[in-house]
């Protein structure tokens, strides 16, 4: 009777295998590259030719690159420090040119639109964030804005249609379920009322 290997097994083998003893045969590779041409999936010759450029950030947009990390390495073990840290750049915001706010703010709010697990935090951070800076509210009354345009727009298209579609409306679906978590915890610390 013939063994059966698990995808796991069949990971954890191909990760340990000497390359230098066992590898493909040339026509092997060959008749696998002409496959993934076929069907257009990049070929590791052809990804060895790209040269990837280093992301840099300039040094007037070392805040947002900094906002950026520390909101996603936010959780209940770090919020202490990265608060501090990210509450220390809204107070800089100031010396900041208008573009690098706006920047800032809408980093700010994309981040929590993504992440449903932490939005207690995020609620939590939000509220020490608007009594530093105005920008924050406004942005905040523009991402309402959208937020309750989205509900008008929302079209479900099934996955058996056009599963693109059907991908990029579960992705709006997420952003404003995660929104509205966000919204809930704001509302659950007291700090903001539903006016809108």
């Amino acid at each position: 009777m013939a063994s059966v290997i698990s995808y796991q097994d069949f990971i954890r083998l191909s990760y340990n295998l000497d390359r230098q003893k066992h590898f493909l045969p040339k026509e092997s590779k060959s008749i696998i590259n002409n496959i993934k041409k076929k069907l257009n999936i990049s070929v590791l010759q052809d990804l060895q030719r790209i040269k990837v450029e280093k992301t840099r950030i300039n040094k007037n947009k070392d805040e947002l690159g900094i906002l950026y990390m520390n909101l996603n390495k936010i959780s209940d073990k770090t919020y202490e420090k990265l608060s501090k840290e990210i509450l220390t750049i809204i107070e800089n915001m100031d010396s900041l040119d208008g573009e690098l706010q706006n920047a800032i703010c809408i980093k700010f709010f994309d981040i929590i639109s993504t992440n449903e697990y932490y939005c207690h935090l995020y609620a939590k951070l939000f509220s020490e964030i608007i009594a530093l800076s105005p920008l924050f509210k406004r942005a905040f009354d523009m991402k309402m804005n959208e937020y309750l345009q989205k509900f008008k727009e929302i079209v479900y298209v099934s996955p058996n249609d056009d599963y693109d579609k059907y991908c990029d409306y579960v992705k709006v679906i997420n952003r404003i379920k995660n929104f509205t978590m966000f919204l809930l915890k704001c509302f659950v610390l007291n700090f903001w009322q539903f006016d809108h």
